[in-house]
């Protein structure tokens, strides 16, 4: 990796996290822009260039237009001057944030802004266009990218404008598409605009409501909250789960004169009908029967399975894996699958993109990687591991074929060739990556599968079978690795006698269905039909992030803030919350997109059902707030007596004073273990300097401070320190802040004057090695560490886990 420059660890510092706005629809592609290398977007002209844009004359160049500055540069190294490249770094366009931004009565017209902090490089590109003989959109090949090269040429307003799609990005693939351009295809972009079109609808008017009815901040969306439905309707359903108590009946038994060949059967049938054993006198019958024997195999197979290896990867399967299999969160896995994308420097083998487009619900093949595939199969495990011919995969009935599976770019660039030149996570997403693809092209394996059917020879209520696998070929999993089996059965035959050598009898419950993970969400919102391989992560992250869904062990579970929006939705829109309107609005953008649909009467159909529910909602959540905050029982304020009432803040729950605005007293609450506690007002020894009342602690959106009881007659506050001086040496200290997405991060008091950040807790000892004035608290490898945050230092030492502030 290369190493950070100062500039670049600074840019990543949390002052800017703490200005952090609301997630907006363009937020991936600008993440995923901002996360691919540190690298100017628009690189500085030569003389020549200025002086050829002075005159006016067109230079005859060709200009290439990417999104992210890691792609321009792979990109760049494969044309040899030939053609200049630039990134857009991202979105260049969107919906107006102050207002609504589309004129309803105009046919469902956007208006468009330029983000601000694009102008200046439009204008450069702008400047650019005008003296260059051919400008080539090159942004991602997807419904996004297609949009984001929709905006540019509109901006550019060049006539020499056409599109070019890099499926994967590898000099031979640069060479084919730029020998294809085309338009820019409005069908695509329509889709997309449809979809931002039905977002920005949905989020505008249910936001205020849910603002007027809950707490303000929250927001819904079209898909989302379809996503929060889903993970309360299984919270729900395990709550209503009522567990039944079953037996299990396990047998040890041998073939006679064989006593070294002992096997387990499980009780399978009663009755001749597979069902459980409810009670533990029935099972201490059947034992009883077994136990007077004797003990037979009725009936015993011999059969062989073959394990598949599993299909090329879609994004869906890819973020599944990414979380089961390297404990990655699916937005993360998405954007160290972009750099992989876009392409790295791998040393001797140049700077290359190591995957193909990563956005996909296609299993499809290039003929081309899977003839690379075989050979590469048959050189490192023979002929022997090499289907006849290539194994073929079909895609689901829904899916788009737009693109290609993900696959490496390069079979022979193996995880072991490339490892010294990329970190730690994308070696192991490429691994991945890497291995599926080569897997798929292998044989199956295949197992010998024995199953023995036992009983009382002469009686026919109830019946054991044991089951037992053994590997005979091990096929792709010589690649992928073979799972560990258990059960045996030896070799037998109908009617051989057996011993039972043991028998145990095990009380179980039936379980409620399991909550989700990411990875059985995002299995759920495809099998369902919601989003698209583009949406699935940042679905997940901005649940979690808005608080409607919370994350522990890997299993979401909705938070009461959740509940309740997702109960108002349902309500009141339930349009907008029922899951098979919204799968079908999504198979009706995908329509547009191949041209089977018209995107404006899509918008009208859908504006016709949802104007209704909106007008009779705003009637009926009038005085919803007060039916939610209304008071526990014996809370009440210890300022004025009125009674407290419960406020959400999107950062928890918490009590107010049922008198605001007159009254702002707040309390803290704590319900972890299911009990409901008022936490004490925590009171500063030092009272206020202004007027002289008692200073308290209080919740802000950046974390905890203290301010005066009397607020806010009295506004005196001043933040809450750590009791570590500020490492830059100014007269602040180190104050514990939040940034606006709910990521804790430290900083100087005398901010905005100092502008001290860190993502590390410091601790006010000194380091013993160096001498440093303070130390910081980390994490790596699993434990907990306080260290020296002086690089040069080796100070270093492991402490107990402690709870956190």
């Amino acid at each position: 990796m290369a190493k950070k420059t100062a500039k670049s660890v600074k840019a990543k510092m949390p002052k800017a996290a703490a200005e952090e706005a609301p997630e907006s629809a363009p937020a991936e592609k600008e993440k995923a822009a901002a996360d691919s290398a540190v690298a100017t977007p628009v690189r500085k002209r030569s003389a020549s260039r200025k002086a050829a844009v002075a005159a006016g004359s067109p230079s005859g160049g060709r200009l290439i237009v990417v999104e992210s500055p890691a792609k321009a540069k792979t990109i760049e190294k494969y044309l040899e001057g030939k053609y200049e490249v630039v990134s857009t770094m991202g979105h260049v366009r969107d919906l107006p944030k102050d207002r609504f931004g589309i004129d309803i009565k105009r046919n469902f017209k956007p208006y468009w802004r330029v983000i601000p902090a694009r102008a200046k490089l439009l204008k450069e590109l702008r400047d650019r266009a005008a003296h260059m003989s051919e400008v080539l959109i090159a942004t991602d090949p997807d419904r996004e990218g297609e949009a984001i090269g929709y905006h540019v040429a509109e901006e550019i307003k060049s006539a020499n404008i056409k599109r070019v799609e890099f499926h994967e990005i590898t000099a031979s693939a640069v060479r084919e598409s730029l020998e294809r351009p085309r338009q820019i295809n409005q069908e695509k972009v329509d889709s997309q605009f449809a979809r931002r079109i039905l977002d920005r609808i949905v989020g505008y008017r249910l936001s205020p409501l849910l603002w007027k009815s809950v707490r303000s901040g929250l927001s819904a969306g079209r898909v989302q909250s379809v996503a929060v439905r889903l993970v309360c309707d299984r919270e729900q359903k395990i709550r209503n789960f009522v567990p039944e108590t079953y037996f299990r009946i396990l047998l040890t038994l041998a073939p006679q004169g064989r006593p070294d060949e002992s096997f387990v059967a499980e009780i399978f049938k009663i009755e001749g009908k597979r069902r459980r054993v409810k009670t533990r006198e029935e099972a201490d019958q059947i034992v009883g029967k077994s136990k007077a024997g004797p003990l037979t195999v009725q009936d015993f197979l011999e059969t062989e399975r073959e394990h598949h290896p599993a299909p090329p990867m879609v994004t869906s399967a890819f973020q599944q894996a990414a979380v089961n299999r390297l404990g990655m969160t699916a937005r993360h896995a998405m954007v160290v699958a972009q750099q992989l994308y876009e392409g790295m420097n791998l040393g001797k083998f140049g700077r290359r993109g190591l995957i193909t487009y990563h956005r996909t619900d296609s299993v499809r093949l290039a003929a081309s990687a899977v003839s690379a595939a075989r050979a590469l199969i048959r050189e490192n495990f023979g002929d022997a591991y090499l289907p006849t011919k290539p194994n073929f995969y079909k895609n689901k009935r829904a899916a788009q074929d737009a693109h290609e599976a993900i696959r490496p770019t390069d079979v022979a660039l193996t995880p072991e060739r490339i490892s010294e030149y990329v970190n730690e996570e994308q070696l192991q997403v490429y691994r991945m990556i890497w291995e599926v693809f080569v897997a798929c092209q292998m044989k199956s394996a295949v197992y010998d599968v024995r199953t023995a059917y036992v009983g009382v020879s002469d009686r026919t209520d109830f019946q054991f079978v044991a089951r037992g696998e053994s590997l005979r070929f091990d096929g792709h999993l010589k690649l992928t690795g073979i799972p560990k089996k258990e059960g045996y059965v030896p070799q037998m035959k109908k009617g051989d006698v057996l011993d039972l050598k043991e028998h145990k009898v095990e009380e179980k419950q039936t379980q409620p269905l399991p909550r989700f993970t990411e990875a059985t969400l995002v299995r759920e919102l495809e099998h369902r039909g919601i989003g698209r391989p583009s949406t699935y992560a940042s679905i997940l992250s901005t649940i979690v992030e808005r608080g409607y869904v919370q994350k522990q062990a890997k299993e979401l579970s909705p938070t009461e803030l959740g509940e309740i929006t997702n109960k108002l939705l349902i309500e009141h829109f339930p349009l907008v919350l029922d899951i098979d309107f919204t799968a079908g609005l999504e198979e009706k953008l995908d329509g547009v997109e191949e041209g089977a649909a018209d995107w404006k009467k899509l918008l009208a159909d859908f504006y016709k059902q949802f104007s209704k529910l909106y007008e009779t909602a705003q009637e009926s959540l009038k005085d919803k707030k007060k039916e939610i905050t209304k008071p526990p029982i014996d809370v009440f304020c210890q300022s004025c007596g009125r009674p407290m009432v419960m406020r959400w803040s999107r950062y928890g729950k918490f009590l107010a004073c049922s008198g605001y605005p007159e009254c702002h007293s707040v309390r803290d609450i704590d319900e972890s273990g299911g009990v409901f506690k008022v936490l004490d007002i925590e009171i500063s020894p030092t009272p206020c300097p202004l007027c002289g009342s008692q200073v308290m602690s209080r919740r802000g959106p950046y974390g905890r401070f203290w301010a005066c009881m009397t607020f806010p007659k009295c506004k005196y506050t001043r933040p809450i320190t750590l009791g570590v001086a500020c490492p830059k040496g100014c007269s602040g200290e180190v104050v514990r802040r939040r940034t606006k997405r709910g990521r804790f991060f430290y900083g100087c008091s005398s901010y905005p004057s100092c502008d001290f950040t860190s993502w590390l807790e410091p601790v006010a000892q000194k380091c013993p090695v160096c001498g440093g004035g303070f130390l910081v608290k980390s994490k790596a490898k699993g434990k907990n560490l306080i260290k020296c945050p002086n690089k040069e230092c080796t100070h270093s030492v492991e402490v107990a886990v402690t709870a956190p502030a």
